[in-house]
Protein backbone atom coordinates (compact mmCIF):
# COMPACT_ATOMS: atom_id res chain seq x y z
CA UNK A 1 0.00 0.00 0.00
CA UNK A 2 2.51 2.68 1.08
CA UNK A 3 4.52 1.57 -2.15
CA UNK A 4 2.14 1.69 -4.65
CA UNK A 5 1.50 5.37 -2.63
CA UNK A 6 4.88 6.85 -3.37
CA UNK A 7 4.77 5.55 -7.32
CA UNK A 8 1.77 7.59 -7.74
CA UNK A 9 3.65 10.50 -5.99
CA UNK A 10 6.22 10.51 -8.22
CA UNK A 11 4.62 10.03 -11.47
CA UNK A 12 2.79 13.42 -10.77
CA UNK A 13 6.01 14.69 -9.70
CA UNK A 14 7.23 15.98 -13.13
CA UNK A 15 4.22 18.48 -13.31
CA UNK A 16 4.37 19.90 -9.49
CA UNK A 17 8.25 20.27 -10.49
CA UNK A 18 7.45 22.47 -14.03
CA UNK A 19 4.81 24.77 -12.12
CA UNK A 20 6.86 25.42 -9.01
CA UNK A 21 9.64 26.41 -11.52
CA UNK A 22 7.97 28.67 -13.61
CA UNK A 23 7.02 26.66 -16.49
CA UNK A 24 3.70 25.26 -18.11
CA UNK A 25 2.30 22.33 -19.26
CA UNK A 26 1.01 21.99 -22.57
CA UNK A 27 0.34 18.75 -25.10
CA UNK A 28 0.58 20.46 -28.24
CA UNK A 29 4.04 22.64 -29.01
CA UNK A 30 4.91 25.06 -26.55
CA UNK A 31 3.85 28.96 -26.94
CA UNK A 32 5.77 31.34 -28.48
CA UNK A 33 8.80 32.73 -26.81
CA UNK A 34 9.35 29.24 -24.72
CA UNK A 35 11.24 26.20 -25.17
CA UNK A 36 10.60 22.43 -23.74
CA UNK A 37 12.53 22.17 -20.55
CA UNK A 38 11.11 18.57 -19.22
CA UNK A 39 8.10 16.68 -18.86
CA UNK A 40 4.65 16.84 -17.11
CA UNK A 41 1.75 14.11 -16.80
CA UNK A 42 4.16 11.37 -16.73
CA UNK A 43 5.72 12.42 -20.21
CA UNK A 44 2.36 12.73 -22.08
CA UNK A 45 3.28 16.48 -22.18
CA UNK A 46 5.81 19.07 -22.21
CA UNK A 47 7.17 21.30 -20.02
CA UNK A 48 7.79 25.25 -21.09
CA UNK A 49 9.16 27.65 -20.04
CA UNK A 50 9.62 31.47 -21.40
CA UNK A 51 13.20 32.37 -22.63
CA UNK A 52 12.30 36.24 -22.00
Amino acid sequence: MFLSLLTEVGRRYDHYRCVNNGGTCHYSLCPLFSEVKGTCYNGKAKCCMSYL
